[in-house]
């Protein structure tokens, strides 16, 4: 594997309420699968016409040298934004958007290879917590995930340090919290090989509007976005779809003395061609600090998904309790302790409960840090019980 890239970029400010950005980005990769090369260029202008009210114009374009052939896009898009202060530190804004994009593949094969795409796990594993691949239509038989922890190139197993889960046409990676390669936070490199259309033209239009007000003690935003994809050449419109969206969310925060709170409520509405759901999540989170070394935290969340397309149901829960104390002479304790509940209509229900302490200790250079957690994992009858130390000594030069 061999890879090089050349980054240019230049902004100019050509008055005080007008400027311009350009940009181009030149990419090389050399592996077993062929040779593939990939230009990107950028102009972006910027007005602001009025002082709450800003303009913005863009154009892309993408060309892409690929073993199996050649691959364009090239786009532009029109923005205007909104955004005024408000008396008592408040503010209200909105935005709207339009988008123009042409898409033309020309390629002598119909499945196209993707190295070392960068990842990163999620932080804490379990629950039904993952990531989404770049691409769609990806071939889930062909998915390789490696950890690049500390600059190595750690192999892992399906089914073992990770499970793949479809959505519509996406692709959804989901580290095991038994693993014993993939730990929480860690990088990641995903290779894999995806399905297009060998020869398509096609063009998408998309528009969205959004905007909302946050008087610091409650806050509200919605957002409505759409786009439709059109065939322009070809015979095979199966990979096209059209997207509705919306969402809409409202916070409310609170101080009284050293307890300070946020609750919030958020929707989103989502159709498209091949996936449609709706989604509902309550969030709760409060801090207290009776002194100045001690805080006490807690949040809780609820995740409520509705799958239409395909049908399915998903329910995920979490609660977490955390305890933080700041000693003398660079010393600090975190103790956590942590409830996760996934439910999904086509899985077995998964409960993880974690208990944490980690010491970090500051002395002149060097930084000592240590960690125990224990934790239990119950999955379809299955009952697994982890117990981790980590000691890691980093001196500064």
């Amino acid at each position: 594997f061999n890879l090089f890239t050349a980054d240019q970029r230049l902004h100019i400010d050509h008055l005080k309420n007008l400027s311009t950005s350009y940009s181009y980005l030149l990419t090389r990769t050399d592996t077993q699968a062929g040779t593939s090369t990939t230009q990107n260029g950028f102009f972006d202008v910027r007005h602001k016409p009025y002082r709450d009210l800003t303009a913005n114009a863009q154009l892309s374009g993408l060309h892409q040298e690929l073993p199996a052939g050649v691959r364009d896009s090239y786009a532009g898009q029109l923005a205007l934004q909104y955004h005024r202060d408000l008396p008592g530190s408040g503010i209200v804004f909105a935005r709207a958007n339009g988008r123009y994009q042409l898409n033309s593949n020309q390629l002598r094969a119909a499945q196209i290879d993707v190295t070392d795409e960068a990842q990163s796990a999620p932080n804490p594993l379990g629950a039904g917590a993952g990531f989404l691949l770049n691409q769609s239509f990806v071939v889930a038989s062909s998915v390789v995930v490696v950890d690049t922890r500390g600059g190595a190139r750690l192999a892992t197993t399906p089914g073992i340090d990770y499970e793949i889960v479809r959505e519509g046409d996406l692709i959804r990676v989901v580290p095991l919290p038994t693993s014993a390669v993939i730990q929480p936070g860690d990088p990641l490199a995903v290779s894999y090989t995806y399905e297009l259309d060998p020869s398509i033209k096609y063009s998408t239009i998309s528009r969205s509007v959004s905007g909302g007000v946050d008087l610091r003690w409650i806050a509200f935003s919605y957002g409505h976005e759409r786009s439709e994809q059109t065939l322009l050449s070809g015979q095979d419109s199966r990979f096209l779809q059209d997207l509705r969206k919306t969402n809409a969310q409202l916070d409310l925060r609170g101080t009284w003395k050293a307890i300070q709170g946020k609750a919030g409520a958020g929707y989103v509405r989502y159709d498209s061609t091949r996936l449609a759901y709706t989604q509902q999540r309550y969030t709760v989170l409060a801090n207290y600090r009776p002194t100045r070394n001690l805080a006490l935290a807690f949040n809780a969340d609820s995740t409520l998904t509705d799958f239409v397309l395909p049908a399915q149901h998903t329910d995920a829960r979490s609660m977490g309790l955390t305890l933080d104390w700041y000693g003398l002479e660079g010393l600090s304790t975190t103790a956590l302790l942590s409830r996760r509940v996934y439910k999904d209509s086509l899985q077995p229900t998964e409960i993880i409960n974690e208990a944490s302490l980690k010491a970090r200790l500051l002395y002149g250079k060097l930084n000592l840090t240590s960690a125990f957690t224990a934790s239990e994992r119950i999955r379809g009858g299955f009952h697994t019980a982890n117990w981790r130390l980590d000691f890691l000594a980093t001196r500064q030069f």
